[in-house]
């Protein structure tokens, strides 16, 4: 247990995700944040992470994503991506560097879920083009997600008022939904 983690009267990295895991289940959201969001800032304070707290700093981050989609604080939840994203990288890179290719893939196959919980946010934030950004490159991580397909087109809607211009992305969910 690091120093900091003992300021805060937090345990194992493992521990206080499992706790705030339980406040969300509980609909406790606002303690859930606040510490999602200490947790994140004690092991980002961690210069020479080891794996383990790398992969805890991105389920942290992931999660304190979602927490804040939630609550409704998309410029939030959009810097918690932004964040995730990095670390992500870096938690692959980690991976590889041990030649660890199984993780790597585990870790990498994430990245399209996060792409869409971006663009979540960012439609939500009412930036339609960067929403589509993300929802572009979730169909490119995963081309089968459903999600992804769909999403482009209920943005269009959501910010625009019309499907003008959703051609290409309607025909793209159709052959989603074929496969």
């Amino acid at each position: 247990m690091t120093k900091g983690m003992r300021l805060f009267g937090m345990g194992e990295p493992s521990q206080v995700i499992d706790q705030y895991r339980r406040y969300v289940q509980d609909g406790r959201m606002e303690i859930a944040e606040i510490m999602a969001s200490e947790l994140s800032e004690l092991l980002y304070s961690d210069n020479n992470r080891s794996i383990g707290k790398q992969n805890h700093l991105v389920m942290v981050l992931r999660d304190l994503a979602t927490i804040n989609e939630i609550r409704g604080k998309w410029p939030e939840s959009v810097a918690a991506g932004t964040q995730l994203n990095k670390e992500r990288g870096k938690l692959v890179s980690m991976h590889r560097r041990d030649r660890d290719k199984a993780g790597a893939a585990a870790i990498q196959a994430e990245a399209a879920v996060d792409e869409i919980q971006r663009g979540r946010a960012r439609m939500n934030q009412g930036s339609l083009r960067k929403a589509l950004s993300h929802f572009g490159k979730a169909r490119k991580l995963a081309p089968g997600n459903i999600e992804a397909a769909a999403r482009r087109i209920e943005a269009r809607e959501k910010l625009k008022g019309t499907l003008r211009g959703a051609g290409k992305d309607a025909l793209k969910l159709a052959t989603v939904l074929q496969k």
